[in-house]
């Protein structure tokens, strides 16, 4: 039997995108299940503590089954000494000409102060470098993601926890993997505010590759309605104000 084709970036992929991305990202978790136990194992040593795991919710939490935290733990003093050595250097991006005029030469010193002004706006050197920095001592990598904040219109700099970043190793064996893959936790709030809308029952059918008169789609609504997770007006869906931490009022 041949495996599901989950190429999302295909044209015939529009429209149900989100469903080939889920996949995807559901095969790389089981295949890379070896990493992120390597990731835990990093996390538990540089801690002292034995977490259960790297989610917002088990990194704090520990084994029941543990020994007490050990009185000197070396792994961190090394990284934190190391961290305090390479917390000294202050990388730039530099805009160099190779055989420029003049003016050529002052635009590129110009696109240099103006890098020098984006690594100070997102304070790169005190907030975000020291927790990549440690990343790449802890766990052997560490990420910087750039953006462009679309609400905002500027350009915008985070860390990115090792663990969010996923990529295809069958596809990276050559050095240059098509994708790289990043899966981040967003508090449900913060998503109904930036997708308040309802759906159709027509749309929301598309999105999730079933027909809309089907009886499977119709036990998948039935079923989210008896759980008190989807509310439907006028002929729309939305999923239920608790679903989205919201509390209806009385």
């Amino acid at each position: 039997m041949s495996s599901p084709d989950i190429r999302w970036w295909r044209p015939e992929a529009e429209g149900r995108r989100h469903l080939f991305l889920a996949k995807a990202l559901s095969d790389l978790k089981a295949d890379q299940a070896a990493r992120e136990a390597d990731m835990l194992t990093a996390w538990r040593l540089f801690s002292a503590k034995p977490a259960i795991g790297l989610g917002p919710e088990t990194y704090r939490r520990l084994d029941a089954r543990s020994v007490d935290r050990l009185p000197v733990n070396v792994v961190q003093r090394v990284v934190r000494s190391l961290l305090a050595e390479t917390a000294q250097q202050k990388p730039r991006p530099m805009a160099l000409t190779s055989g420029g005029d003049y003016e050529l030469r002052e635009r590129g010193e110009g696109l240099t102060k103006w890098f020098d002004g984006l690594f100070y706006a997102v304070d790169f050197d005190k907030k975000i470098a020291p927790m990549v920095e440690r990343d790449a001592l802890t766990f052997s990598t560490g990420f910087s993601y750039w953006y462009e904040d679309p609400h905002e219109k500027r350009l915008c700099c985070e860390r990115v926890f090792p663990g969010e970043v996923m990529l295809d190793e069958q596809e990276a064996i050559y050095g240059t993997p098509r994708t790289i893959y990043r899966r981040r936790f967003c508090d449900r709030r913060v998503l109904a505010e930036r997708y308040p809308d309802a759906m159709s029952r027509d749309e929301l059918a598309e999105a999730c590759n079933l027909t809309a008169n089907a009886g499977t789609f119709g036990t998948y609504l039935s079923r989210l309605r008896s759980n008190a997770l989807i509310v439907e007006r006028d002929g729309t869906v939305a999923a239920a104000p608790a679903v989205m931490g919201e509390v209806e009022g009385g």
